[in-house]
Parts: C-alpha cells; structure tokens; sequence
C-alpha cells in the first residue's frame, strides 16, 4: 500500500505513532530499518528512549496489559529526501501539583524534520 504513496511523495514518507506491539523495540527497529526507514529520535540521539510507554500516568481505567517495566513504543520514522534537526520527548513530566497526572500513558516523541 506504500509504493503509490511514494511515488506521490517524491519518496519522501514520514510514520508517526504508537506502535502498540509486543515486538521487542530491537525487532520493530529492524523492520522498518530494512525497509528504508530511519529513526528521528535515534538520528538526533543515537539510540531510541529507552521508555515511552507507560508515561507514570495513575488513572481509574488506565491500559496495564503488558510489561509495566518501561517499553518504547512510540516511535517518528522518515524515508526520502528529509532531515532530522532535532528530536525529544514530550509530556514526560507530570503536574505540579500531581506525580501521577501526565497528559496521557504514553510519553510523546516530537521531531523537526525538514524537506531537504
């Protein structure tokens, strides 16, 4: 389903999200580096964060399927004709006034990213 769209695109393709799998972050990586991708946060950083999920959010009807430990599943993938100048993590510290209110159960991953 890709190939229409990278023509489209002048080959240039951006993937933003969450990837909610099971799949060690290793094996995720792997398959979209295969496929041609790189990593924003990994370009800026030299590695994926080591966390993304879950955030430290405390809430009544919260996702806890899965390891509690700490996974990265959020991930800004490129492809093409595209730079990298920049890249972090977004709603990562809770409230003030509030350890266990985050803005979501995720930890967001933020890029800028540029048509070269």
């Amino acid at each position: 389903w890709m190939k229409p769209k990278l023509k489209e695109t002048g080959g240039r393709v951006v993937i933003v999200g969450d990837h909610n799998t099971l799949m060690k972050k290793e094996n995720v990586c792997k398959l979209y580096e295969k496929a041609g991708y790189s990593s924003a946060y990994k370009k800026v950083h030299g590695a994926e964060p080591k966390s993304t999920w879950p955030s430290g959010l405390k809430a009544i009807y919260m996702d806890v399927d899965g390891p509690m430990e700490g996974v990265c599943l959020d991930f800004i993938w490129t492809k093409g004709n595209l730079s990298v100048s920049n890249a972090g993590l977004a709603g990562d510290i809770p409230h003030k006034d509030d350890e266990t209110l985050y803005p979501s159960d995720h930890v967001g991953i933020w890029a800028d990213v540029e048509v070269s």
